[in-house]
């Protein structure tokens, strides 16, 4: 069955327990450690700590959308490599390409350290305002283009070619995957299914799975059942 890997968005750890737990991941903590070395190296950013933003709460969390955005990635990128190192190299990669993007990362167009050097994050450092007259600080964020990738042998080298689609919106493209590639099956790197469950129904009909990547994980079954006293972070996954 021909599958797709699906990065969530932005809003990925809007919900404070689901952050709490993703930080225990190995695989993200060694990316969080990786961020913060290059995340210190940049001249003039002290005083923060990656780790600690995303346990935060959400006053803090939600108030910051370019670090939130640049958390949301690197997190993404940590659940990635615990997902490949498991399952293999996916045959379809979807998700956003601008801002931080862990699509981009994981597809070679720019390697993690770039993402980290080029975030809105760390080239406009207002972030450390917060809020601006109890507004969210939301220059230098821009709306969210969507893209696919396929796996392609080129020249005897494995890799990904993108494919051509109308990014504004993912239900177009998530329709053009299952019609013309054949995908039958995406998995959420998430956490949670915030952008797949959008479009629920006509997967259903397509007879199309929606799988999230910590569901597959045994090693990873605490998870969702220590949110289970958490309503909103349970709504997360529908």
């Amino acid at each position: 069955m021909k599958g797709a890997v699906v990065f969530n968005g932005i809003n990925a750890l809007d919900f404070h327990a689901v952050r709490c737990n993703v930080v225990r991941i190995p695989e993200v903590v060694k990316r969080l450690r990786d961020a913060q070395r290059i995340w210190d190296d940049v001249e003039c950013l002290e005083g923060l700590e990656l780790a600690n933003f995303i346990a935060s709460d959400d006053e803090v969390f939600l108030g910051n959308i370019r670090l939130k955005s640049l958390a949301s990635a690197i997190v993404q990128v940590g659940l990635y490599d615990r997902y490949i190192k498991a399952f293999g190299v996916p045959e379809c990669l979807i998700g956003s390409i601008n801002g931080d993007s862990a699509l981009a990362v994981a597809v070679g167009l720019y390697s993690f350290e770039d993402m980290i050097r080029n975030s809105a994050a760390v080239l406009n450092r207002s972030w450390s305002e917060g809020r601006v007259a109890g507004e969210l600080v939301l220059s230098g964020i821009s709306l969210v283009k969507f893209a696919a990738f396929e796996r392609v042998e080129i020249e005897g080298r494995q890799t990904y070619q993108e494919i051509k689609v109308d990014g504004r919106e993912l239900g177009p493209l998530i329709t053009q995957m299952i019609e013309d590639l054949g995908v039958k099956r995406f998995v959420n790197v998430g956490p949670g299914n915030l952008l797949m469950h959008r479009q629920g129904t006509e997967l259903e009909m397509a007879e199309v799975q929606i799988l999230e990547s910590i569901d597959m994980d045994p090693m990873l079954n605490w998870f969702w059942p220590e949110l289970k006293e958490s309503p909103l972070a349970r709504a997360s996954t529908h």
